[in-house]
């Protein structure tokens, strides 16, 4: 059997008192947030989805967050239409800098994406 890689004891910040019912206190906290909507689950979804957004490797993220089948892992992987939007921009930018960088070499770039000099 794997062993569990997250610990299995939440302690206070300041007192080091171990929580025993980590729900009472999360639910202090969004009580004292005004976040009276938010579950504790969706906390894994969001940390999934910023760590993607952030450059981590899906493969890091899946192990971070104890994922082992890629069809689990797409269900909190979130993506809107801003991460459809931010994909083109890198692809375009990417793009441009290539047909830069050829010209600068004085390489000629012709429609089918071939050099030729």
């Amino acid at each position: 059997m794997r062993a569990r890689t997250w610990c299995r004891e939440w302690h206070q910040v300041g007192t080091n008192k171990p929580w025993n019912q980590i729900r009472k206190a999360f639910d202090r906290a969004r009580t004292a947030a005004g976040l009276p909507n938010i579950w504790f689950h969706d906390l894994r979804r969001s940390s999934i989805t910023n760590a993607r957004r952030r450059g981590v490797a899906e493969s890091v993220i899946m192990r971070m967050s104890g994922h082992k089948t890629r069809n689990v892992f797409e269900r909190y992987n979130i993506v809107n239409d801003e991460d459809l939007r931010a994909a083109v921009a890198i692809i375009v930018e990417g793009q441009a800098a290539e047909i830069a960088a050829a010209a600068a070499d004085g390489n000629d770039l012709v429609t089918r994406g071939e050099n030729a000099k």
